[in-house]
């Protein structure tokens, strides 16, 4: 992408990619994403992630509406989250790259009904999503290919997710203490003269 330059006004560009990857890795550990309470029609409470063994697509579309790469509310399941990708700046790709999503095959674990699982890619083989296999179940990074299946084989990967406003691999991997530091705020502000 190419920046004009301008007299008056000093543009800076967001790296959405950058940051979310940050973010990803500085999530690693927490446990704010492991609970979610519902009230039934009977009066009983409810943690929907089950401690935390459900909370991928929370934590993901909650990351992602914190880096401004959601538009919607958060959702609690990974079907509903794939389903709103698309309308949410997110397209699908054919080779994983640092940044994407990556959605995984069904897998029952302990319920009767089978769930997707979601990940950040932050690395070229590391993945950032919670953890359901592990107590205390808390955002982890894993492997790529990661959880063997009762199939003998890893969990398959389903599709990569992309965002339209993530920069290029030049910028992404651009040292930082390139840009001059500055107090002032970084999205636009007026030249002194």
């Amino acid at each position: 992408m190419q920046w004009q330059k301008n007299q008056d006004t000093h543009i800076v560009r967001w790296l959405r990619r950058r940051t979310l990857v940050f973010n990803a890795k500085q999530a690693i550990g927490s446990r704010i994403w492991a609970k979610s309470f519902i009230l039934d029609s009977d009066g009983n409470v409810h943690d929907i992630y089950e401690d935390g063994k459900l909370s991928c697509s929370t934590f993901i579309s909650g990351i992602l509406r914190m880096n401004n790469l959601w538009d919607d509310q958060t959702v609690a399941n990974t079907s509903s989250l794939i389903q709103k990708l698309p309308q949410n700046g997110w397209e699908l790709i054919d080779e994983p790259r640092i940044g994407c999503l990556i959605i995984y095959e069904d897998n029952k674990l302990h319920r009767a009904w089978a769930t997707k699982h979601i990940g950040i890619l932050v690395d070229d083989d590391l993945v950032v999503s919670n953890s359901s296999n592990d107590e205390p179940y808390v955002i982890r990074s894993h492997p790529i290919n990661y959880m063997k299946m009762a199939h003998g084989d890893w969990r398959k990967i389903e599709g990569y997710w992309w965002h339209k406003d993530f920069e290029d691999d030049d910028l992404f991997h651009m040292k930082e203490d390139v840009f001059t530091r500055t107090e002032t705020p970084v999205h636009k502000f007026e030249k002194n003269t």
